[in-house]
């Protein structure tokens, strides 16, 4: 039998009291009357609150607070992410333990303190200060402390990405005369409004206090001057990406690793709940190198910046609101000599005539590698487009050896040799390219790609041309972070910094243009090489997926 059943059917011992509807608390143990019935406790037995004794689903938690925490007393896991109350309530960076929404992980809160209590010389009041989610409206934390008059502290997680309001909410005295209201409340030890940093590097957050809960007040009022205020505490959640497949316009992407010489380029950043910054409030500025805002562009969540004259890395800050500039985001980037590459496409056609792909398909493909290119500072033009009647045992490329006698079709072109076929079985791929360590001049280099391929497959080649590899998984349900990524793809911040809270780093891999299997949304163009793996390199290695590997961005076949 639970503690909880034991207390639940023990009758009435020694000091006990009878309930009283005129008592929150009728037995002195700090409970209110309404928790305890709710979770079939007896509002006339005292408990040991806090005693081991008392964590009747052995979650960690005593029962004084799972009451503050808003935890079920007869539940391990109350918001059913598989990780127990107990270790969700911070003792550091914590998570909130009724919000499924977290994962059960410090890294999506920020953590912060919460003081409330009567530091007047009577010290005879207890208070509650009560934290509810916005949109939900559903009560968060009942902050309080164990006793009458001196305040407590205890410490609470937020969720990025959601606002919260509070208020106060006077409990008991324990004068005889009477209460006389007196307060004293804080957020991480201070009164101040604002933005605020949360405790142990967790974040930032936002504190709107219109109605002055948060003061010491001493008084001695007779009247509870608290009643129908509320504050608000926002916790925004900073999105900047700098590996990404977000697009503005006609499919611009966002946030690009490079921008040609005198070009331009798009960078934006999310901040979630919507209401937490104003656009006139989000500030962007050059930390350094040679770039400059497009047309005053540099306000609001997104910024248009023109390339300078000279190849150049370079740093843009954002600095939003009160937000402290330590949970301030930043972004890399590259100033890059425009190139431009011609392409020869060579169409294979099969016995009966029958071209692999049309002309237009063609143009497709070329269309969106300039489209992905554009954040490497190149772009491709068709320099020559030739039918191939005489050779219909490459219109299905069946071996390696197929592949290789297809690429000897014609050398030196002075571009890149683009074969369309039919259909690639070898190696299962929807497009395939040379030995990358074949000499320049050698008559087997060259790239081919299937008629049903992806778009984006032509630029997947195109990108071994210039040097890049492919990229595996590196533990697939691993979060991001700084180390996986790299510190020249990284925006700043602990933890998955300022990405999704829920991206996996296998995931932000697939975003990645070399990313090794087709997928019509993988894009992105790094900076500097991401962790991955191999068929020949199980362990994690930095993969050249990025303007740091591209040896060649005028690659020639």
């Amino acid at each position: 039998m639970s503690d909880i059943t034991r207390k639940r059917h023990r009758k009435n011992e020694g000091a006990v009291h009878d309930a009283t509807p005129l008592l929150k608390d009728s037995d002195g143990d700090m409970l209110p009357d309404g928790w305890e019935l709710q979770y079939g406790l007896s509002p006339c037995e005292c408990a040991a609150t806090n005693s081991p004794a008392w964590d009747a689903d052995g979650d960690g938690l005593g029962l004084f607070d799972e009451y503050r925490y808003c935890t079920d007393p007869t539940n391990p896991d109350t918001d059913g992410d598989g990780v127990r109350d107990g270790d969700e309530v911070p003792h550091s960076p914590g998570s909130c333990p009724t919000d499924a929404s977290d994962g059960g992980s410090s890294t999506n809160c920020v953590t912060l303190s919460l003081t409330v209590g009567d530091s007047s010389g009577s010290h005879s009041e207890r208070w509650n200060l009560d934290v509810f989610e916005e949109d939900a409206g559903r009560a968060v934390y009942h902050h309080c402390d164990d006793g009458f008059g001196t305040p407590g502290s205890a410490e609470y997680a937020l969720v990025k990405g959601k606002a919260y309001t509070f208020s106060l909410r006077w409990i008991a005295t324990n004068r005889d005369e009477g209460p006389d209201f007196d307060w004293r409340a804080k957020i991480n030890d201070s009164t101040a409004e604002g933005g605020r940093e949360g405790l142990y590097g967790t974040g930032a957050f936002i504190v709107e206090d219109p109605d002055d809960l948060l003061t010491e007040y001493t008084g001695g009022n007779d009247n509870n001057l608290t009643i129908g205020k509320e504050g608000r505490i926002i916790v925004p959640r900073i999105k900047l990406e700098p590996i990404t497949c977000g697009t503005v316009g006609a499919g611009v992407i966002v946030n690009p690793s490079g921008v040609a010489a005198g070009g331009l380029a798009v960078y934006r950043i999310e901040i979630e709940p919507e209401d937490a910054v104003a656009d006139e409030d989000i500030h962007w500025s050059v930390a350094h190198g040679g770039v400059t805002f497009y047309s005053g562009h540099n306000t609001g969540r997104e910024a248009i910046i023109r390339g300078g004259a000279v190849e150049s890395d370079f740093k843009l800050e954002v600095r939003i609101g009160d937000v402290p500039v330590t949970g301030c985001p930043y972004i890399h980037g590259r100033v890059l000599e425009p190139k431009i590459v011609p392409i020869y496409a060579y169409i294979i056609c099969d016995s009966n005539g029958v071209a692999a792909v049309s002309t237009d398909t063609v143009d497709a493909w070329i269309a969106e590698a300039n489209r992905i290119y554009k954040q490497a500072a190149m772009s491709f033009y068709v320099a020559g487009i030739e039918h191939v009647h005489d050779h219909d045992e490459w219109f299905v490329i069946e071996n390696s050896t197929e592949f290789r006698q297809m690429c000897s079709y014609t050398n030196l072109t002075g571009g890149l040799e683009l074969y369309c076929v039919d259909n690639i079985t070898y190696m299962s791929a929807a497009g395939i390219h040379s030995d990358m360590n074949l000499a320049y001049g050698d008559p087997r280099r060259g790239l081919a790609v299937e008629s049903g391929a992806p778009l984006s497959t032509l630029a997947h080649e195109i990108g071994h041309a210039c040097g890049m590899s492919d990229i595996r998984y590196d533990r697939a349900n691993d979060a991001v972070s700084e180390a996986r990524s790299g510190s020249s793809n990284w925006s700043g911040g602990e933890g998955t910094g300022h990405h999704d809270p829920g991206l996996t780093h296998g995931e932000l891999v697939q975003r990645l243009l070399m990313f090794y299997l087709a997928n019509p949304q993988k894009w992105d163009i790094a900076i500097g090489n991401v962790s991955g793996t191999g068929p020949a390199l199980p362990d994690p290695y930095p993969v050249g997926v990025g303007l740091d590997a591209m040896g060649f961005r005028e690659p020639r076949h």
